[in-house]
């Protein structure tokens, strides 16, 4: 049976995975010159790699907001703590558990993100590529753990630190390989199972019926279970072969300066509150926890500006 020995810390884990991931992008990359696909250029990968770096440096200062309140919570009020060392046959299942507790956390966290301005600041780097390829899953945003955290103290009630981050660590690396064009499909029993390729391009689209989907990290079943699934191509759900629009609405990030990817929709929101100086203060500060395109002034959502497809492919960033 699996123990917790057998399973590398989680920035272990990720660190020992790094190497491989971005061999992984070297031959996708390759294999992508060779078929003239065009699903990569340089100066995004470069890009990429760099928020990722950029990320992966800075984010250790910011370790407490996660590491604290976990381990507060699992000291002061834990249920049951739940061992998943051991050579037993149930620490399997306890593993399972704790695999399944942190997917439905990320879930919950991710959608989260998209509906609350702050938070969308801190995941919005990893979205604000034109492309969509392996390097595009390294593009991380230095922020998103400071708001993400809290969904996964529930699981603090049972699971110790050392667990979550374990098995977080998992699920980041199967959302690695989730991030290609060169995968259409995968078996039904797993598209209707797990996130796929196929499913996490339409998260990454900005197609308006892609907007705010498949926010699913390894289980796809959350979204089907709460109704925020979006099968990829037509309407009914076919393989048309025709592909979302990645990368932001109504507007393109437009730069390949990692600092800027990092903060720039922070600026946008700072502007956003100074634009209405006779408005209220709670009417402002409503910006920073409603979802991008509320308004303080009109208190509603606005629709976003319609792109035409065809604008939006011809007009990349280059």
């Amino acid at each position: 049976a699996l123990a917790f020995r057998d399973v590398p810390a989680g920035r272990d884990l990720l660190a020992k995975a790094l190497p491989a991931m971005l061999g992984l992008v070297g031959v996708e990359a390759f294999v992508d010159w060779l078929q003239r696909a065009g699903h990569y250029r340089l100066n995004d990968s470069i890009s990429s790699l760099s928020c990722g770096i950029v990320s992966r440096l800075l984010q250790g200062y910011l370790r407490f907001l996660t590491v604290a309140p976990y381990q507060l919570v699992h000291h002061l009020f834990a249920i049951r703590r739940v061992r998943v060392a051991g050579r037993d046959g149930g620490a399997w299942l306890r593993w399972l558990l704790a695999l399944v507790a942190v997917d439905l956390g990320y879930y919950l966290g991710h959608r989260g993100a998209h509906a609350c301005n702050l938070a969308w600041g801190g995941h919005v780097t990893h979205h604000s590529s034109e492309e969509f390829n392996l390097s595009t899953a390294l593009r991380q945003g230095l922020f998103e753990g400071a708001f993400s955290w809290a969904y996964y103290l529930p699981m603090a009630l049972f699971f110790d630190y050392r667990v979550y981050r374990a098995a977080m660590a998992l699920n980041m690396v199967w959302q690695f390989w989730v991030h290609t064009r060169k995968i259409r499909r995968c078996p039904a029993w797993m598209e209707a199972v797990f996130v796929t390729p196929s499913h996490h391009r339409v998260h990454h689209g900005t197609d308006a019926r892609y907007l705010d989907a498949n926010f699913g990290g390894v289980l796809i079943v959350w979204d089907r279970l709460f109704g925020t699934f979006v099968s990829e191509g037509g309407a009914d759900g076919a393989d048309d072969g025709t592909e979302p629009v990645y990368g932001l609405t109504p507007k393109q990030l437009r730069s390949w300066n990692p600092i800027w990817a990092t903060v720039h929709h922070f600026a946008a929101v700072w502007r956003r509150v100074h634009r209405f100086p006779h408005e209220p203060l709670s009417s402002k500060l409503q910006v920073l926890w409603r979802g991008p395109g509320w308004s303080p002034k009109q208190q509603r959502y606005l629709p976003a500006p319609s792109v035409e497809r065809a604008e939006a492919l011809a007009g990349k960033f280059d």
